[in-house]
C-alpha cells in the first residue's frame, strides 16, 4: 500500500476522516468490547480475541486483541476511504513485532517511519514511545498483525522463556523507530506459528497458553534471524531443500534417532543438514523437532482419548540407552516427556487432558 497525502502535512488535512487504533491491550478508558458484529465482518473475526468495532457510513476499523502474559497479540483491520487518517496510539512505551501492508507513519516526535511492505511479506521490529502516531491510508481492506511486549514484563517473560532474552537489548525507548534496516521476510516457521495462533479453534482456559507459546515461537524465530542472519539472499532451491527437511521431520516425529534417520534419508552428514536448515529457517533441527512434537502431542491430548504414555512414545519418547550409558525405561521416558511438555507450554499433560474431558 502506498500512502499519499497530496504533499500536505497531516496537520493541514482537517477534512479527512480520522480513526484510531490502540497499539496494545485496552486501558481503563478504552471502549467496551463490541457484542454485535455485522455479517459482512464475520469472516474477518479472530474468535479468540476481544473485538472492538468503530463503524459508520464512511467505513470501519476493527481491533482484535488478545492480551496474555506480558504480550498483546493484535489482528487489527480497517476499511476506510483513501486519504483517511489512521491514528496509531500507545499509552506507554512498547516493543512491537509487526507484519502488515505498507504505512508511512508520522511519529509523535514529528519524524516519519516506514512500517510494513506492499505485499505484507516481511516482519519488522519497532520501538514505540508513548503518544499518537499518524498514517494516511488508501481505500480498501487492510490488516495489521503485530505482537507487542510491555517492557515491565520482559524480565518475567525471559524467566518463563529464556529464548526471549535477546529482546532485552531493544528496551531503550528514546524515540519511535524501526530497529533494523535489513528486510526480513516471513518463513515457514513464522507462517506456521502465526497460523496456529489465528486458526486454533479451542479457547478453553488452557488454550490461551497454546496461543502464547506460538506467539513466543513467532517472535523468537524472527529475533534469531535479526541477530544471526547474514542478510545474504537465499535462493528458492535452498528454501525448498530446507522445506523438504522440515517435511521429513514432520512425517517422522516418532523416530527416536532423528539424526541418523535424516542422514540416511538425504545421504548427507547430519551436521551439514542442520547447518543448512538453520541458515534458512533460523532454527536448529532439534529445536524444530521439539516444536513439532510438542504441538502434535498437545493436539492429541486435547482432541483424542489416546493414553498419555502412548502419545509420548508416538512422538519419540521411547526406552533407550543414553549417551552416558544409563538406561531410560518406558516410565523414565514418559516422565521426561511430561517434564518437557510442562517447560514448553507452562502446562502439565493432565491440565490439557482435563480440558479435553
Amino acid at each position: 500500500m502506498n500512502n499519499y497525502n497530496g504533499g500536505k502535512p497531516l496537520k493541514y488535512q482537517s477534512m479527512a476522516i480520522e480513526r484510531k487504533i490502540l497499539l496494545h491491550s485496552k486501558g481503563k478508558d478504552y471502549p467496551v468490547e463490541t457484542s454485535l458484529i455485522h455479517d459482512d465482518l464475520k469472516n474477518y473475526i479472530w474468535r479468540h480475541a476481544r473485538v472492538y468495532v468503530d463503524r459508520d457510513e464512511h467505513g470501519w476499523v476493527m481491533e482484535q486483541k488478545l492480551d496474555i502474559f506480558g504480550i498483546c497479540i493484535s489482528k487489527d483491520m480497517h476499511c476506510l476511504p483513501a486519504g483517511s487518517i489512521l491514528k496509531l496510539e500507545s499509552y506507554l512505551p512498547i516493543l512491537a513485532v509487526n507484519q502488515s501492508t505498507h504505512y508511512l507513519v508520522e511519529t509523535a516526535e514529528g519524524h516519519t517511519v516506514a512500517v510494513g511492505d506492499s505485499s505484507s511479506s516481511s516482519v519488522g521490529l519497532y520501538r514505540v514511545t508513548k503518544g499518537v502516531n499518524t498514517a494516511i491510508v488508501e481505500g480498501g481492506v487492510a490488516e495489521i498483525f503485530y505482537i507487542t511486549i510491555w517492557p515491565k514484563y520482559i524480565d518475567r517473560l525471559c524467566k518463563m522463556f529464556p529464548e526471549m532474552r535477546r529482546f532485552k537489548r531493544w528496551m531503550d525507548f528514546n524515540t519511535t523507530s524501526r530497529v533494523h534496516d535489513r528486510n526480513i521476510s516471513m518463513n515457514h516457521i513464522r507462517e506456521t506459528a502465526k497460523r496456529r495462533m489465528l486458526d486454533c479453534q479451542d479457547l478453553r482456559p488452557f488454550g490461551i497458553k497454546y496461543i502464547h507459546r506460538n506467539a513466543i515461537n513467532f517472535m523468537c524465530n524472527f529475533m534469531n534471524e535479526l541477530v544471526e542472519g547474514s542478510g545474504e539472499e537465499i535462493s528458492q532451491l535452498e528454501r525448498d531443500y530446507a522445506q523438504e527437511i522440515a517435511e521429513a521431520i514432520n512425517s517422522n516425529l516418532g523416530v527416536f534417532d532423528i539424526e541418523s534417520y535424516l542422514a540416511a534419508r538425504f545421504n548427507k552428514n547430519f551436521q551439514d543438514l542442520n547447518d543448512h536448515f538453520q541458515a534458512v529457517m533460523h532454527c536448529t533441527i532439534h529445536h524444530y523437532l521439539k516444536m513439532e512434537r510438542m504441538d502434535w502431542a498437545y493436539m492429541q491430548l486435547l482432541t483424542t482419548i489416546e493414553e498419555e504414555e502412548t502419545i509420548a512414545s508416538m512422538c519419540g519418547y521411547l526406552p533407550c540407552i543414553n549417551p552416558d550409558g544409563s538406561v531410560s525405561t518406558a516410565d523414565t521416558s514418559f516422565e521426561r516427556f511430561k517434564k518437557d511438555f510442562r517447560e514448553y507450554y507452562r502446562l502439565s499433560v493432565m491440565d490439557v487432558r482435563t480440558e479435553h474431558n
